[in-house]
């Protein structure tokens, strides 16, 4: 039986052993990094980094094609996007799609142009959500739903919060499960789903659409029946076992990922006020080129 796509991945590595509390805040902390760095360089160095740790972890190829596909598809339209419709100035044509003179709507927008500062900036948003994407998918396909649950109560997230993430985490899967199950019921009656026309991928989404709502508010229905026949409460209070403790690696980990954010913060607040002409020192040169051209 074919596994699905959030399932967690069956080769054991050093990074599924890894504490849930560790995955979790070091994807805290990148989440914080990919907003603080600016530089495509720096970002781009995250993601092959993100990458490379799926394949220490093992990830089935079949789960990286498709994670290569959302990234590649997520980038390029970012990327295009932003170069085409960049309003910040200055900006510099690269390439002309439509000239200012084609027609009389052209000339009201000024032309559509490709801008090298909006290739840039593009290039920069799109990485930042690939890293971030890449890194979530590593925590998911490498952590236990129930070991996610309790690394997130143990952090002192609140119990409804946390109960709620893992089965959305949960509840993804049975998406897919049922979208298959409805394309190929249709297909069973004769719907051609990649039948070639304008109006056909509309029309296969409503032949998906209608059951596939009833069968996920059915669904829920019967979880929260489920949980309420458990006692689940949401703002009970509950007390937690002990559990390990983390091992000395790890809290090295957590420690130098708590520096690397620290230290950044403190870079880009020096070349801020240098920036701004609030404040300068000769001595700080070396980290006023460190922001300037990675961060």
């Amino acid at each position: 039986m074919k596994k699905s796509l959030l399932s967690v991945n069956a080769a054991s590595s050093t990074i599924k052993r890894l504490d849930a509390r560790v995955k979790l805040m070091g994807l805290f902390c990148v989440s914080i990094l990919v907003v603080l760095i600016d530089a495509p360089i720096t970002l781009g160095a995250f993601l092959c980094l993100a990458l490379l740790l799926h394949i220490f972890a093992g990830t089935e190829a079949r789960k990286l094609k498709i994670l290569f596909i959302i990234l590649t598809v997520a980038l390029w339209g970012t990327t295009i996007s932003q170069a085409i419709f960049y309003a910040g100035y200055p900006r510099t044509a690269i390439l002309t799609i439509i000239p200012a003179d084609a027609s009389t709507v052209c000339r009201w927008v000024g032309g559509i142009y490709l801008y090298r500062e909006g290739f840039l900036h593009g290039m920069v948003q799109g990485l930042r959500f690939l890293v971030m994407t890449t890194l979530g998918m590593l925590v998911v396909w490498t952590t236990e739903p129930q070991e996610m649950l309790a690394g997130m109560l143990h952090m002192r997230i609140p119990y409804g919060q946390a109960f709620m993430l893992v089965t959305a985490f949960r509840f993804i899967p049975i998406l897919f499960e049922e979208v298959n199950a409805i394309l190929l019921a249709a297909r069973i009656k004769g719907f051609k789903s990649l039948k070639n026309g304008v109006t056909h991928p509309v029309r296969t989404a409503l032949v998906i659409l209608n059951p596939l709502l009833a069968n996920l508010v059915r669904k829920s229905g019967f979880l929260s029946l489920s949980v309420e026949c458990r006692g689940f409460s949401p703002s009970s209070s509950r007390r937690l076992h002990q559990g390990k403790g983390l091992h000395p690696v790890e809290m090295a980990m957590v420690f130098a990922m708590a520096l690397a954010i620290s230290s950044v913060i403190f870079i880009k607040v020096l070349y801020l006020l240098y920036f701004n002409g609030l404040y300068y020192a000769s001595s700080l040169r070396p980290f006023y080129s460190l922001a300037r051209n990675y961060f």
